[in-house]
């Protein structure tokens, strides 16, 4: 069985991603979990059966280790993966990879270096259904497609999810890199892309519609022009009810 360590408990997706490695090893745990809040860490290490690591290093270098998956907030990805990618192993990186292109560039050029498989926390193109869209448009099945739309969104602020102090950090962009755009319109920019290819023309407006986390943006709308010639339009907040 793979041998998976988390770096990072951070993210708000980090015990999904605990309890699917723990259900799909017959019962077996993350093999170790570093978390640079060790009281965070060692809680996720307790419930999991796990080891918990403090020493980065140590973690990142661990022989036993097969594979990473990186929940860390968004702006720490880069300086994690600079570490971890020379190790030559697997690594699912929580989306969104980075918060700047040029990171993202140093990333990527990074783990073609190393020969590392790395992957990003974007679900939606394995889907059933999403798939099956996918295969509909690429054959024609559907006629000639001009428009696509796809809305991402929750009610994070009106529910006030990141008043949970292991989560505040999505509100403030030192951390997270922007608000609701970037946490949810990042996964309907990806899936678009997935379905329409390569993008021509953006256009884009983010605003604060609640003004519950007045730091970053709640609301934010893409509009793009697919060199295809389709149009599309993706949608993300944490204001729909």
């Amino acid at each position: 069985m793979p041998k998976i360590a988390v770096i990072s408990v951070a993210h708000i997706h980090s015990r999904q991603f605990c309890d699917k490695i723990s259900k799909s090893t017959s019962g077996k745990a993350p093999c170790l979990i570093w978390d640079e809040n060790v009281e965070r860490g060692t809680k996720y290490a307790s419930d999991y059966n796990s080891r918990f690591e403090p020493d980065l290093a140590k973690a990142v270098s661990d022989p036993e280790v097969d594979a990473f998956i990186v929940c860390a907030e968004n702006t720490r990805h880069l300086p994690l993966l600079q570490k971890i990618l020379p190790m030559g192993k697997p690594v699912m990186c929580e989306k969104p990879l980075a918060t700047k292109a040029s990171e993202a560039d140093e990333i990527v050029a990074l783990a073609r270096k190393y020969n590392v498989k790395l992957i990003c926390g974007y679900h939606l193109p394995f889907n059933g259904a999403n798939r099956a869209a996918k295969e509909h448009i690429v054959n024609k099945e559907l006629g000639d497609v001009t428009h696509v739309n796809f809305r991402n969104a929750h009610h994070a602020a009106y529910g006030r999810w990141f008043d949970n102090p292991e989560l505040a950090w999505f509100t403030e962009p030192e951390l997270s890199g922007g608000g609701a755009l970037l946490d949810m319109g990042t996964h309907a920019v990806q899936f678009l892309r997935h379905l329409a290819g390569p993008v021509e023309k953006v256009w884009a407006e983010i605003l604060n519609l609640s003004n519950v986390y007045p730091k970053v943006d709640d609301y934010g709308l893409i509009v793009m022009k697919f060199k295809s010639g389709i149009i599309g339009r993706a949608e993300a907040g944490w204001v729909f009810t």
